[in-house]
């Protein structure tokens, strides 16, 4: 009787197991491959980021061709040239001992075999020794003998500067001059494939040499910037969804996209999904064309009707806040803290808003504006840019947080009288930069704190074309410019440190 039932447990066991791999069904060849892309676009990107902090020192290319005639020019040399004096030795040396017996490469370092440890300085010694037998001298270490015999003050002098860094250091130009701006164009970044069509947005990743590029060709691409082939990461198509803005978060894990619809897109790099927001309760808005994301990651803000200011929380794409000002709404900007925000008007007036509060607690009248179209806040809050319909742009000092009618310190007239369509400052503040997508080449560097204008570029034979966009790397060491023809160009500024 026992056998028996334990027969029919073990049945229905098997049957459950039958019943329940019926019911597991396999994900689908759609899942599958969002899956795969969303993991090769996390792992393109990671990549790419370690790439630019992991760099291999260059290796220097030692002639392996040795001839005896060349040994013996070696050795004529040698002799030629009077001996010199290390230009630095490290006392420690003498103190340290090296066991050559404990690994292969070093036992043909020893000249008995009973040799088993060596100090350090004679341990430096057999290496060099060595190395000579091994390669010679490489051609890059031969000092020229007319420059060496008889002008030993210079050798001398060389010698020295070598020993000592802190002129070096001193000398070290830290801020960007004026005047005249070294600038180089480098290989496009979507030179393999530009599409036909305006480039709205361009935009350099946080923290990976990664640039986003997106327009009106309804697709969204992310390159890698290695100075070679920027190879392109990942493309998205987004079907009637024409692209006027995307911008990374500052985490970098997300790409917010807006175009002239009732609803946004945001991107999710590490899940390769397209996120749609279909609106935000209780506003029937048509468009959310222009936005801000705040430093702190914490609220997107949007352009709303009626001279509103909706405030959407990033965690849960949902409304959080409507902030209200006169006239139109053009322009937002937050500072870098991201406590406040600035919103540039129609009226000519930019009001600020504390994001704790959210309430207006200051604004100022642009100076001989009626029209305002952009505005940029430079890092620590030094400068406030603003731009207007006319192509002026004037830029105030932080006094402008307190006065009501403050004076700009610099007025820019150079792209009068085109709009001042967009107005970007460099991440260390030293660079304002001023286009206008109404005119060929409209685009202007300003230098800070000297408030000049750099005078050699853009030169009359540049082709930027109309640009319709820039951003600036997190080092400040490229720029990238979006214009009509589907171009995104780069360009390196020399004074700054590479990434790549």
């Amino acid at each position: 009787m026992l056998r028996r039932k334990e027969k029919r447990s073990r049945t229905d066991e098997r049957e459950e197991d039958a019943v329940a791999k019926r019911s597991r069904k396999p994900p689908s060849d759609e899942q599958q491959e969002q899956q795969l892309a969303g993991v090769v676009l996390s792992t393109a990107l990671s990549t790419a980021q370690d790439s630019a902090k992991l760099r291999p020192l260059p290796s220097v290319d030692d002639h392996d061709d040795h001839d005896d005639s060349e040994d013996e020019d070696v050795q004529s040399f040698r002799k030629s040239v009077p001996s010199m004096e290390a230009a630095w030795e490290d006392e420690d040396d003498a103190q340290v001992t090296v066991d050559v017996t404990s690994q292969n490469r070093t036992k043909k370092l020893r000249v008995t075999a009973e040799e088993q440890v060596l100090g350090g300085d004679v341990y430096a010694e057999r290496l060099r020794t060595q190395f000579r037998k091994v390669s010679g001298d490489p051609a890059w270490a031969r000092l020229s003998a007319a420059r060496t015999v008889g002008q030993g003050s210079e050798g001398d002098g060389e010698i020295d500067m070598l020993q000592r860094t802190q002129p070096l250091l001193a000398g070290k130009v830290s801020n960007l001059p004026k005047g005249i701006l070294e600038i180089r164009r480098n290989k496009d970044i979507n030179w393999s494939d530009a599409p036909n069509a305006l480039i709205q947005s361009v935009q350099f990743h946080p923290e990976a040499p990664v640039v986003l590029t997106a327009g009106l060709h309804k697709t969204l691409r992310l390159y890698q910037v290695d100075n070679e082939t920027n190879p392109m990461l990942h493309s998205l198509y987004l079907k009637k969804y024409p692209i006027h803005s995307a911008q990374f978060t500052p985490d970098g894990q997300q790409i917010v996209m807006t175009s002239r619809r009732p609803y946004f897109n945001v991107f999710d790099i590490p899940s390769n999904k397209v996120i749609k927001i279909p609106g935000l309760r209780g506003r029937n808005e048509k468009s959310f064309e222009v936005f801000a994301v705040s430093p702190d990651n914490e609220v997107f803000a949007f352009t709303g009707r009626d001279g509103s200011i909706l405030i959407v929380s990033n965690r849960t794409k949902q409304l959080v806040d409507c902030l209200r000002m006169s006239g139109s709404v053009i322009a937002l900007a937050f500072t870098p803290t991201g406590k406040h925000l600035l919103s540039a008007g129609s009226d000519g007036r930019v009001f600020v808003w504390d994001m704790g509060s959210r309430v207006c607690v200051h604004s100022f009248v642009d100076d001989g504006s009626f029209h305002l179209t952009s505005l940029a806040i430079a890092p620590e809050k030094k400068h406030v840019a603003c731009g207007n319909s006319t192509g002026v742009v004037n830029v105030y000092d932080d006094s402008c947080f307190t006065l009501s009618e403050p004076k700009p310190i610099r007025t820019f007239c150079n792209l009068a009288p085109a709009c001042a369509s967009s107005l970007q400052f460099n991440p260390s503040g030293e660079i304002l930069a001023v286009s206008s997508r109404r005119v060929q080449r409209g685009l202007r560097l300003a230098h800070f704190p000297s408030a000049t204008v750099f005078t050699n570029w853009p030169k009359q034979t540049s082709k930027l074309g109309y640009v319709q966009c820039l951003s600036f790397s997190p080092s400040s060491e490229y720029m990238a410019v979006g214009n009509d023809k589907g171009k995104a160009m780069l360009y390196r500024l020399s004074h700054y440190k590479s990434e790549c």
